[in-house]
């Protein structure tokens, strides 16, 4: 509602590109925004480079190691545990994906905040704002 901009969502798995589908279908967005079942590594080469104004990105929360607890659920773990999509691929990706001064929002949890810093200054991103969120 806020933007006339075309929109592109990139989701994984496949059952979750087609809720979002169906989402977009019953709200009448279809001119507006599409949904590619892709993987974010290396999604510049299929749909551009630097041609974006904005990203924003919902990567998997944690590490995928032997210490974080993993859900049963194989779609829950792809979704909150870096075994399909790291952090750091994540950033590159939207560095990838922005045009010189385009914005990028990551949704994160404030206990990687050093690590995403990190890996957004190794991909030519500054963060200039960080909104903390409480439920």
């Amino acid at each position: 509602a806020r933007t006339k901009g075309e929109i592109i969502g990139i989701e994984l798995q496949e059952r979750l590109a087609d809720m979002a589908q169906r989402s977009i279908a019953l709200n009448g967005l279809e001119e507006q925004i599409t949904i590619e079942n892709e993987n974010v590594i290396g999604i510049a080469k299929k749909i551009g480079y630097e041609l974006y104004d904005t990203v924003t990105c919902n990567p998997p929360y944690f590490p995928a190691n032997d210490a974080s607890a993993r859900n049963k659920s194989e779609y829950y773990t792809i979704a909150r545990h870096e075994v399909e999509l790291t952090l750091d691929q994540a950033v590159k990706s939207a560095s990838e994906l922005l045009k010189q001064g385009g914005k990028a929002a990551f949704v994160h949890r404030p206990g990687r905040l050093l690590d995403i810093i990190t890996s957004m200054r190794q991909y030519r991103l500054e963060p200039k704002r960080i909104r903390f969120v409480y439920p």
